[in-house]
């Protein structure tokens, strides 16, 4: 049950594509801060990231953050199978990954449970493979994804909706 009063569907009209239905109806509380998260959204829906490393490190952080509505909802074209998203929790020991994942996982861990440990040497590597705009990329989605599922976790809003990503064919995995 969400932490705070949930205003009107009407109110929350505007944010309805940008984010989840109670998660507007919250945040239309402030409507400033709603626009501005919902900005951050669709420029994170158009990272250049590739589409499965982002998926893998999106899921990765759902599952850090315990974010039910994160953890079921899946990127639309995203190459990422169930049976590899159940095997992103122990990426370290698993070979389901290439080096490029396996260094932007490492990442995604380290910014959301230890940010102070994120060094040179695996920002580096991050960099080999996607440049220092990809490095940016990354962290920016990344910080994303901690500090939106970590507010929708922490107010208990959407634990059960659909959130397009883009566009109304995105899909939630049941």
């Amino acid at each position: 049950m969400p932490r705070v009063a949930l205003l009107s569907e009407e109110a929350a009209a505007r944010f309805r594509r940008s984010v989840g239905p109670e998660a507007g109806r919250a945040l239309a509380h402030r409507p400033a801060m709603a626009e501005v998260i919902g900005q951050f959204n669709a420029v994170v829906a158009r990272s250049e990231l590739p589409a499965r490393l982002h998926e893998l490190v999106r899921y990765r952080i759902a599952q850090i953050n315990g974010c039910q509505r994160c953890t079921t909802y899946r990127m639309p074209g995203a190459p990422v199978s169930e049976d590899e998203l159940a095997l992103v929790e122990g990426w370290a020991s698993s070979d389901a990954f290439d080096p490029l994942e396996r260094l932007a996982l490492d990442f995604a861990e380290r910014f959301c449970t230890d940010p102070t440990s994120v060094d040179d040497a695996l920002c580096d590597g991050l960099k080999a493979g996607l440049g220092d705009d990809g490095l940016v990329d990354l962290a920016v989605c990344v910080s994303k994804y901690v500090g939106t599922g970590r507010l929708i976790t922490v107010l208990d809003l959407d634990q059960a909706c659909t959130l397009p990503w883009t566009s109304d064919d995105a899909q939630p995995v049941s």
